[in-house]
């Protein structure tokens, strides 16, 4: 009996020890615990409750886990123990969720929850200010989140793809337009890319920095560096930022080494830089005898032809024009003629396909993947001096009719774009039964569309009785006395010609 009531007590006396000790030991921790919470909620309020809450708990388990472990060993009596794991724990405890230093876990867990809200709330802002479809000055940044969105393009750990969003997000202001222009766009503030060695996906975050920051003047001495290597795999990416930038080493690297026998996609663009760049140079005439005497050659070799042409049109939409640029138009100008009435005599033209988008196509109806971009067509359009010295080419009404048809566009009924011709001065229309029409037996402009007879061209114009008109064209007199221009109008145009920077 006396065995059992000692017994007994000396359970109950176990029992309230280790009560007492859990008691403690939980007083301990929720103090640690709260100072937690005030270092979360004033160091840091723009950190969401929903993440505290999970770093909390984290240590609120940790803490339940100490707990235990220390009731065990106060049962068997190793209370210094105790108290100096206890005086070690708090003080782990301390450091790992200090603000003082920035390489402790609590720091980087949250730095990493900022980043991510920086990097989607940008980007969210982003996608609204394009989808807005013009310039919008709802996107800009402020001086602090250019410098986060650098800090973490600068750190090697970045994943490839938050790599390239950050990029995106530090380039739009420019593209958007918003920002102050400048040609120095700070792209050299992440150029530690290339500098160091550490960087995860290396090469993918290289040739993404030249390319979204491809207009970029501070990047000129790094892509210099590698155009100056002999075997750098991004080459071409240095090639296109120089050019871009007007750097003449562009034009002196292009000239020494286009192959225009050979040719692939780093030649083209050494091709449109010397059509801009250096009209007289040779190698760009090797070029284009090239393409013009290899139809089909490749599978980009329409691309490029047409490409090269829309590079050698004299843009109308110049905000000014200098005595150099004009002098550089009127060398451009007659070789995008012969390259587009090569394309035109080969039979190829304009249609619009069942997705409704403009293409060009081959002669015999099968259709390419060449989508005009919006501006440059535009241009073209818009440009009367272009389409008469195409037209005057040859006083030919079998060549009139080639321009016309590759350039009359439509989808079923609905025509965009059509050749219309104004009679001027002693300028005349020969059609069937060799009735002559001039000035002065129209109302308006003669509207020249294709047709299946012979000689493939068809007249419809109003009479001075205000009747409409139409009959098979023979001939145009006095042609070099008549004025030729593209109708369309404009709101049709953009439903099947987009722009290439429509993502911006």
């Amino acid at each position: 009996m006396n065995s059992h009531v000692s017994s007994s007590s000396t359970t109950i006396e176990i029992e309230e020890k280790y009560s007492k000790l859990h008691e403690q030991l939980k007083r301990e921790f929720d103090f640690h615990v709260d100072r937690l919470e005030d270092k979360i909620t004033a160091r840091n309020a723009n950190v969401s409750e929903l993440a505290m809450s999970k770093v909390v708990r984290v240590f609120c388990l940790f803490g339940t886990a100490l707990v235990g472990v220390f009731g065990v060993l106060a049962y068997f009596g190793f209370d210094d123990l105790r108290t100096k794991l206890v005086d070690y724990s708090s003080e782990k405890i301390d450091r790992w969720m200090s603000y003082e230093e920035v390489e402790t876990p609590i720091m980087k867990s949250l730095v990493d929850i900022k980043d991510r809200y920086l990097i989607d709330s940008l980007y969210i802002r982003l996608q609204r200010a394009k989808a807005e479809g013009h310039r919008s000055s709802d996107y800009s940044l402020t001086d602090k989140e250019r410098a986060d969105l650098i800090r973490i393009a600068n750190s090697p750990d970045t994943s490839s793809s938050d790599y390239s969003t950050v990029l995106t997000l530090l380039y739009a202001p420019y593209q958007l337009g918003v920002g102050k222009f400048s040609f120095d766009k700070g792209g050299v503030a992440l150029a530690k890319v290339f500098t160091e060695v550490s960087f995860r996906d290396q090469f993918e975050k290289q040739r993404d920095l030249l390319r979204t920051f491809s207009h970029d003047t501070s990047l000129a001495n790094v892509a210099g560096g590698i155009l100056a290597s002999e075997t750098h795999p991004l080459k071409n990416e240095a090639f296109q930022l120089l050019a871009n930038i007007g750097a003449p080493i562009a034009i002196k690297y292009a000239n020494e080494n286009i192959t225009p026998e050979h040719i692939d996609e780093i030649d083209h663009q050494m091709a449109l830089v010397l059509a801009a760049r250096d009209i007289d140079s040779e190698m760009l005439k090797r070029y284009i005898t090239f393409l013009k005497g290899n139809p089909g050659s490749h599978d980009h070799w329409l691309y490029h032809m047409f490409d090269l042409f829309e590079h050698l049109h004299p843009s109308t939409n110049l905000m000014f024009e200098t005595y150099e640029s004009k002098k550089l138009a009127e060398k451009q100008q007659p070789i995008a003629i012969d390259i587009l009435a090569y394309l035109i005599e080969a039979e190829h033209g304009f249609i619009v396909s069942d997705a409704f988008d403009l293409q060009l196509h081959f002669g015999k109806g099968k259709s390419s993947l060449l989508t005009p971009e919006r501006y440059e067509f535009e241009s073209l359009l818009k440009d009367d001096e272009f389409l008469k010295k195409l037209i005057v080419r040859k006083d030919d009404v079998g060549w009139l009719s080639k321009v016309v048809k590759a350039f009359d566009i439509r989808h079923k009924e609905k025509v965009f774009v059509s050749v219309n011709v104004e009679l001027l001065n002693n300028a005349t229309l020969m059609l069937d039964g060799g009735t002559i029409v001039g000035k002065d037996d129209v109302l308006g402009d003669v509207w020249l569309t294709p047709s299946t007879e012979s000689p493939g061209l068809s007249a419809v114009f109003r009479d001075k009785a205000g009747t409409i008109q139409r009959s098979q064209l023979q001939k145009i007199g006095h042609i070099n006395n008549a004025k030729f221009s593209f109708k369309y109008l404009q709101k049709d145009l953009y439903l099947i010609v987009q722009n290439r920077d429509d993502f911006f």
